[in-house]
């Protein structure tokens, strides 16, 4: 129940400002140059849903051009862990790119709540390994792992609050589809039914597009404008 609460404000975050915004908007300047700025961030991020009911966190770091009024990009690299329930552990980076558009407000100013639509691509490494992996052969235990390099596609619903003309921090939930082959591990017991282990298969997964959902909290920090006039 509580990951329900926390997916639906998640999701309400990035609409909860906007009729506020819309009144303060007018109070500010419709001239604001926004075009050209360079952002540098640090950021938290969560797989909150995978086929294999396990929950991902990491960190990484990220810096964002705005291109434009109602454009800005975010380009990104992330790192993170997810366990399989004590008997093994899943490394996952992320190396890509987002698009940003505010359909709203568009302001950078002290107490801006600016929500935005994101979309984008990245490259993406997995490694799955086991700390103890069940041999059928020889009733043993070993260790293995398996690698994975493919790309995935992301879109979802982001907002951001600027704490000052140049420090905000942002929120996002996207859903990210993997295009390629996943790698195929589920925890399962031994025939005696005693203990648990991580069943890595020496095959990868079908094709699909089939994904899980990814949040992102940033803290942007505005460095300089660089069209500035």
């Amino acid at each position: 129940m509580k990951k329900i609460h926390l997916i639906t404000m998640i999701l309400v975050f990035p609409f909860w400002g906007i009729a506020q915004n819309r009144e303060n908007n007018y109070s500010l300047s419709q001239k604001e140059h926004v075009d050209g700025q360079f952002s540098l961030g640090i950021r938290n991020t969560a797989n909150l849903f995978g086929m294999t009911n396990n929950y991902g966190i990491g960190f990484g770091g990220q810096f964002r051009i705005r291109a434009g009024k109602r454009l800005n990009t975010e380009w990104y690299a992330d790192y993170i862990k997810t366990d399989y329930s004590g008997v093994g552990q899943r490394e996952t980076a992320h190396i890509g790119w987002s698009v940003m558009f505010y359909p709203f407000n568009t302001s950078t100013r002290k107490g801006a709540f600016t929500p935005y639509i994101i979309a984008g691509h990245c490259f993406d490494y997995a490694r799955v390994k086991s700390n103890l992996y069940y041999d059928h052969a020889t009733s043993g235990f070993t260790s293995n792992s398996a690698v994975r390099w493919t790309s995935a596609v992301q879109l979802g619903l982001g907002a951001s609050y600027h704490f000052s003309d140049r420090l905000d921090l942002s929120l996002s939930v996207q859903y990210m589809t993997h295009l390629g082959k996943d790698i195929r591990a589920e925890v399962e017991q031994t025939e005696e039914g005693s203990n648990k282990y991580l069943h890595i298969y020496d095959d990868l997964g079908d094709l699909t597009l089939e994904g899980h959902l990814l949040m992102t909290m940033s803290l942007n920090y505005m460095l300089f404008d660089f069209l500035k006039p």
